[in-house]
C-alpha cells in the first residue's frame, strides 16, 4: 500500500463473543493494525454493558447499542448514523456477514469504498430464517452493487455466492481464513491416564454444528476414546441432557469456552478433530488442526470438501447424516491414518492479501463511468481524503 489506511471493519459480534466470523475479524484487524493501518471495529453491544469505545490490542472497538437485540437481526440506528457521517473518518469500510445486518447498514449509509466478506452459508438451520432469505436477496443485491470487492474465504463459498448473485462474479476473490501457527504450536501435549485417545470437537455450540451426532457416536467408542467439546452456545443444554441420558459422563467433557492456550493444547493432543457441521463458509478450526498435524474428520459439505482439496486429501470426509455407528467407524479409520503435513496460511499472509484487495477496491472507487450523448468514457475521481491535520494552536 502507498500509505496507511483508515479501515473500519463492520461486524455483528466481536470479542468477547466467539465464533468463526468473530475470530476472522479479530485476527484480521490485529494483523492489519500491526502493518501500520488505523483499524476500527464497528460492532453491536449485545450485552448492554460494554464500553462504547475501547482498545483491543492495537485496534479501536466502537460498540453501538441495538434497538433490536437479536443474534442475527440486531439493528442499531446509531451504527447507521455513524457510517453516514464517517466520510472523512475512514478510507474504506470492510463489512462482514451476509446473514447479519451490518453489511446492509453499510451498503445504505456509507458513501465511500466498500469491501464485503459474506461468510455465506446459502441457507440456515432455521426454517423461519430460510423464509426470510428470499426477500432479503433484494438487500443482498444492494450489497453486491455497492461492494468494490467481495472476499470469500473458500472456493466453495465463492461458487455458492456467485450462483445466488451472478452480478458478483467479476468482484469476487478468494482469500482463505488464516491460522496463528506459532501460538498453536506452543501448546503442550497431554494424554489420558487410562490410555484412551482424545477426540476434539471445537467451536460455537449451534445446533447446525451437529455435535450431538458426535456424542451419540461415543457410545460406540467409549472404550478407546474420550471426547473433549469446547465452546458454548444454544445447543449446550441439549448436549448436557444427551450426555446424561447416554451415561457418557466419563467419556464426553463439555468444557465450555476455553482460553486460547487450552485450545492449542487440546488441538495438539487430539488424535482427531471431528466436525459434523452442515453449514460453513470454510471452518477455521479445520485449518488449526491441520497446522499442528492433527487428523481431521469432517462432514462432506462443500466448504469441508474444499479444505480437503487444499490439503491434498488430508481431511477425511463422512456424510453429514451418518448414523452413530457409521460415524464411529469413520472416526476409528481416521484416527489411525498418518498425521497430515500440509501448508496452512497465517493471518499475516491473509492480511497482506486483504491489503491488495483493498487497493483494488480503492482503485475501482476512483473511476466512474459517465454516459453522455453518443459516448462512454471513464473519468478519474478524487482519491479518498488524507487524514485531517491537527489545527494549530491559536
Amino acid at each position: 500500500m502507498t500509505r496507511p489506511l483508515r479501515i473500519a471493519l463492520a461486524v455483528n459480534r466481536f470479542a468477547p463473543s466467539t465464533g468463526g466470523i468473530e475470530t476472522h475479524v479479530d485476527r484480521l484487524s490485529v494483523e492489519l493494525a500491526g502493518r501500520g493501518h488505523e483499524v476500527t471495529v464497528l460492532t453491536h453491544d449485545h450485552w448492554g454493558d460494554r464500553p462504547a469505545v475501547e482498545r483491543h490490542e492495537a485496534v479501536t472497538v466502537r460498540r453501538f447499542a441495538p434497538v433490536v437485540r437479536s443474534r442475527h437481526a440486531a439493528v442499531s440506528p446509531a451504527l447507521g448514523r455513524h457510517l453516514a457521517a464517517a466520510a472523512g473518518t475512514y478510507d474504506l469500510v470492510h463489512a462482514h456477514g451476509y446473514h447479519d445486518t451490518p453489511a446492509a447498514v453499510a451498503a445504505w449509509t456509507w458513501s465511500g469504498p466498500l469491501v464485503f466478506t459474506p461468510h455465506y452459508h446459502g441457507s440456515s438451520e432455521s426454517t423461519l430464517r430460510n423464509l426470510v432469505h428470499v426477500p432479503y436477496r433484494l438487500i443482498g443485491r444492494r450489497i453486491v452493487r455497492r461492494a468494490g470487492r467481495i472476499i470469500c474465504v473458500s472456493g466453495a463459498e465463492a461458487d455458492l455466492f456467485t450462483r445466488r448473485f451472478p452480478d458478483a462474479a467479476d468482484k469476487v476473490e478468494v482469500i482463505s481464513n488464516g491460522v496463528d501457527v506459532e501460538r498453536l504450536r506452543r501448546g503442550s501435549v497431554i494424554t489420558e491416564p487410562d490410555g484412551r485417545a482424545i477426540l476434539l470437537a471445537a467451536g460455537r455450540l449451534d445446533h447446525y454444528k451437529q455435535v450431538d451426532r458426535i456424542v451419540e457416536a461415543m457410545s460406540e467408542l467409549r472404550r478407546d476414546f474420550v471426547l473433549e467439546v469446547t465452546g458454548d452456545g444454544p445447543a449446550r443444554p441439549h448436549l448436557e441432557q444427551l450426555v446424561e441420558r447416554l451415561r457418557l459422563g466419563d467419556t464426553v467433557r463439555l468444557r465450555g469456552r476455553v482460553p486460547d492456550e487450552t485450545l492449542a493444547t487440546l488441538l495438539r493432543s487430539a488424535r482427531c478433530l471431528v466436525s459434523m457441521s452442515t453449514h460453513e463458509a470454510q471452518g477455521i478450526v479445520l485449518l488449526e488442526a491441520l497446522a499442528v498435524r492433527t487428523r481431521v474428520l469432517a462432514s462432506a459439505i462443500p466448504a469441508h470438501v474444499d479444505v480437503c482439496r487444499r490439503a491434498d486429501g488430508a481431511v477425511h470426509l463422512v456424510a453429514p447424516d451418518a448414523t452413530p455407528r457409521t460415524l464411529a467407524a469413520a472416526i476409528r479409520d481416521a484416527a489411525v491414518q498418518p498425521a497430515p503435513d500440509v501448508f496452512v496460511p497465517t493471518w499475516s499472509e491473509v492480511a497482506l492479501q486483504t491489503e491488495l484487495a483493498y487497493q483494488r477496491a480503492l482503485g475501482a472507487a476512483r473511476q466512474a463511468v459517465r454516459v453522455g450523448p453518443g459516448r462512454d468514457r471513464i473519468v478519474p475521481l478524487p482519491a479518498p481524503p488524507a487524514p485531517p491535520s491537527r489545527r494549530r494552536a491559536a
